[in-house]
């Protein structure tokens, strides 16, 4: 199969459209980007970082995998079901037993025990339901319809905690897999439309969780649009205005927000820039999922933000960044390859992955490294049916003679 095929051209007009997506946020009237920060030599380092990742992305597309190995349908819904079990039972122990939250209704209480650190249990809860949706995924059209009842309740479950724990990102992973199949450019234009209000509503109830109720809406919205990531792209004084009143408050915010959200992250990465080390080896911040692995600590930036892919490379390898990148790229160009056995739910994951490289980690970000090595592991095997699956019977080809 040529590496460079409609696939690929797909992948290239997810490419330029992110790209053209964040310049759209930061030509914005809404905000007012503080230019001064993008430095010719910070523009030039990533330039040409975001070449190599691109460029390795490619190139990961032709690196050929091991030949598939078949599995019977019936085998690989246990393994899925099994998978479902462990994790939903891993993430019980954390979220009750290690950490444990005083009020699950609260973000406050779940981002307090959420900072006391990962463990054993915190990471296989977070793997094995990566595994599993990702077979749920592939043998779906081959499950009972209360095999599937039973799996969408064990899904629904991993969605309620990653809600509560506060990570729309992981939703939009786990909705990715789930829907992409079905997915066509006027519905992912609908969704995205209906995906705005409900995203700043969402932060707000959030927000709201964490200050006790307490504060004005007004003022949460306002604060919110000049605080944190926003110092870097604050609302502009010409539209601030839309945030006192009752339509722009259902209406203004979550697109202010959303505006924002995509326009930062340069700005966050230039914040530190001059600041990167020669040589760093900090695994860990790139992939926080993982108990023990060194993180960098050595230089300020601010935590529990995102500050592009190529950023958070930078935080985690120092100048060596750039190779990085071309082992990230060509890695994600490997399991995008290899998604393609899996269908277009697979595939449309790896173009979140792909999009979002831009504005935040999208390796270690929303637990997608998980998800992304559950399709590249997946899509080794090959599903038949034998004769005794429960659900599908097709007759066993005789051997002639």
């Amino acid at each position: 199969m040529s590496p460079f095929d409609r696939h690929s051209w797909l992948a290239l007009k997810v490419i330029v459209g992110s790209w053209a997506i964040v310049a759209l946020c930061l030509m914005s009237p809404l905000i007012s980007p503080r230019w001064a920060m993008l430095t010719r030599p910070f523009l030039n380092y990533v330039v040409v970082s975001f070449a190599v990742f691109y460029l390795a992305f490619f190139v990961g597309q032709g690196m050929r995998g091991t030949r598939r190995v078949s599995v019977s349908a019936a085998g690989m819904r246990k393994t899925m079901f099994a998978l479902f079990a462990i994790g939903i039972a891993s993430r019980a122990v954390d979220r009750f037993y290690l950490r444990p939250v005083g009020n699950i209704f609260s973000v406050e209480s779940v981002r307090a025990a959420r900072e006391a650190g990962s463990n054993a249990f915190s990471a296989i809860g977070a793997i094995t339901p990566a595994f599993a949706i990702v077979i749920y995924c592939v043998v779906r059209e081959r499950l009972s319809s209360r095999q599937r009842l039973a799996a969408l309740v064990c899904i629904a479950v991993v969605l309620l905690d990653v809600y509560f724990n506060g990570s729309r990102g992981a939703i939009l992973v786990i909705g990715a897999l789930l829907v992409g199949h079905r997915l066509t450019m006027r519905r992912i234009l609908a969704l995205i439309v209906l995906a705005i209000p409900l995203s700043g509503l969402l932060y707000l109830a959030r927000f709201t969780s964490l200050t006790g109720g307490t504060a004005a809406l007004s003022q949460v919205m306002y604060t919110n649009s000049t605080l944190g990531y926003a110092i870097y792209v604050p609302i502009s004084s010409d539209h601030a205005g839309i945030l006192t009143s009752s339509l722009g408050r259902i209406l203004g915010f979550p697109v202010v927000q959303l505006n924002q959200y995509l326009a930062h992250s340069l700005f966050e990465f230039s914040s530190f820039y001059s600041n990167i080390p020669g040589s760093s080896w900090a695994p860990g911040s790139l992939v926080p999922q993982f108990p023990g692995l060194p993180t960098q600590s050595d230089f300020y930036y601010p935590p529990n933000v995102y500050y592009t892919m190529i950023g958070t490379l930078a935080i985690s390898f120092g100048k060596m960044a750039t190779f990085a990148a071309a082992v990230v790229g060509g890695f994600l160009g490997f399991v995008y390859r290899r998604s393609i056995a899996l269908g277009s739910s697979a595939r449309a994951l790896v173009l979140v992955a792909l999009a979002g490289a831009p504005v935040v980690n999208t390796l270690g970000g929303y637990d997608l490294v998980f998800y992304l090595v559950a399709i590249a592991v997946v899509s080794r095997y090959q599903l038949v049916d034998v004769p005794d699956d429960d659900v599908v019977r097709q007759p066993v080809p005789q051997a002639a003679g």
